[in-house]
């Protein structure tokens, strides 16, 4: 209920969303906190975004998130996450 009218003071096109989209984007609120207070500030942008993009397009989103836990299960078996690797090549 709080969380409800939160969102629907906030921002008028939350409030269109249904109950799965928003926990969808609270969880990946969520998961971009948990990043930024762990210092993976590239992986927190990354959830931030798309939440951002959760908000317009489910599908898309759910790409991006398929592509962050790939990286995040190749992070754990291989030893290298892929997404990192990239990043340290953009910033060169």
């Amino acid at each position: 209920m709080l969380l409800n009218s939160t969102i629907s003071r906030s921002t008028p096109e939350l409030e269109k969303l249904d109950r799965f989209t928003k926990l969808n984007v609270l969880g990946l609120l969520g998961q971009s906190i948990h990043e930024l207070n762990q210092g993976n500030d590239q992986h927190a942008a990354l959830y931030f975004i798309t939440a951002l993009i959760a908000i317009k397009s489910t599908h898309l989103s759910f790409a991006l998130q398929g592509i962050l836990a790939a990286d995040r299960v190749l992070g754990r078996v291989a030893g290298e996450q892929p997404l990192n690797t990239l990043f340290d090549e953009i910033q060169r």
